[in-house]
């Protein structure tokens, strides 16, 4: 709310000097070595993500679904949102890990569906790609699922067919 109040704030005071007001003058551009999509940007940290989504549904979605999974383990954790800014600070996603099936990552998947299915959250499937889109494995073999933007609310039967095909898919590719 204060946030929208010192917009208003500049914008007013920029008409009084004569001085056009834009969002782009509030907001920072991506920062350097970031990920510029269509869509916005990433900028991958060690241990954070800052991601900006420039439409602003998929931005309000991809923000209330983060914050529902935020505190269930192996999700996407939000640590902080801009929404003038459509920028969302991100925790607990880290790559890096073997990208093979066993049954270890199948249990964690798994749990990610039943999490999903509870919330009668139907995901994206980027993931079918395997363990580089929107699921992460890290060195200790810890799943993680991010990226909610596409996420949709439906059944839990479609979840689960999602589930299925994904660890198909994924024993398909690699099993360690």
């Amino acid at each position: 709310m204060i946030s929208i109040v010192f917009v208003y704030i500049l914008c007013e005071f920029g008409d009084q000097q004569g001085v056009v007001s834009k969002l782009d003058d509030i907001c920072p551009p991506p920062p350097p070595g970031a990920l510029v999509r269509s869509t916005g940007w990433v900028d991958n940290r060690h241990s954070l993500i800052r991601k900006h989504v420039s439409d602003p549904v998929i931005y309000a979605r991809e923000k209330n679904i983060t914050m529902v999974l935020t505190p269930f383990p192996h999700f996407a954790g939000l640590v902080a949102h801009d929404d003038v800014c459509q920028v969302m600070t991100i925790s607990r996603v880290h790559g890096g890990g073997s990208e093979c099936m066993d049954d270890h990552v199948e249990e964690q998947i798994n749990y990610l569906f039943s999490v999903l299915e509870m919330l009668h959250l139907v995901p994206s499937t980027e993931f079918y790609y395997g363990f580089c889109c929107n699921l992460y494995i890290n060195n200790d073999r810890t799943v993680a699922m991010f990226d909610y933007g596409m996420y949709k609310y439906g059944s839990p039967a479609e979840t689960r067919a999602i589930r299925d095909h994904l660890v198909r898919t994924l024993y398909a590719r690699k099993t360690c």
